[in-house]
């Protein structure tokens, strides 16, 4: 799950970026400080991210955290985010993808 997870947040960020801002990759990189290649490795999933930095894709996206993460589907219909998260995950991180999804 966590490589899906990756994909669908930076296919969320890609989506915002193009369809809402209307900025390219160069643009979102110089307001973060990073390098272009990183931003294409973020949108297409290929580099984990770590919480400060989906704050600040958050921020310079001018959305909120929650809006880069997926809902998981279920049989039941939507459930926690953080159940679908490996077991290795830090409890933490779990806690606070509960609280961004407003549980």
């Amino acid at each position: 799950m966590s490589e899906e997870l990756y994909t669908e947040i930076g296919k969320r960020i890609r989506s915002i970026r193009e369809d809402k801002l209307r900025a390219t990759q160069e643009d979102i990189a110089k307001r973060l400080g990073i390098s272009r290649p990183s931003v294409a490795n973020f949108e297409n999933g290929k580099q984990q991210m770590t919480v400060a930095q989906l704050m600040s894709f958050s921020n310079v996206l001018g959305v909120s955290p929650i809006d880069l993460l997926p809902l998981v589907e279920s049989k039941t219909g939507s459930e926690r985010l953080s159940r679908s998260l490996p077991s290795h995950f830090d409890p933490k991180l779990r806690a606070w993808v509960d609280t961004l999804q407003g549980r």
